[in-house]
């Protein structure tokens, strides 16, 4: 790969990063006990797929890391 291939991949890794760690403290933010089930239910779902994703990316970024 070229190196501007290489920095839109940094540049795009970068983004969506931050994008994760946005929606994480949008749903820290969150009251808990006032929501429906429904929505307790999503904002669950939602954590769980930002561990997973956390998990993944800090895999891709630091592979030394894994045991």
């Amino acid at each position: 790969m070229g190196k501007h291939t290489w920095q839109r991949l940094i540049d795009s890794q970068q983004g969506l990063w931050e994008s994760l760690v946005r929606l994480e403290s949008a749903l820290e933010q969150l009251p808990t006990g006032v929501h429906s089930p429904g929505i307790q239910a999503e904002c669950r779902h939602l954590r769980f797929l930002l561990d997973i994703r956390h998990e993944k990316i800090v895999a891709i970024l630091f592979p030394s890391r894994q045991p």
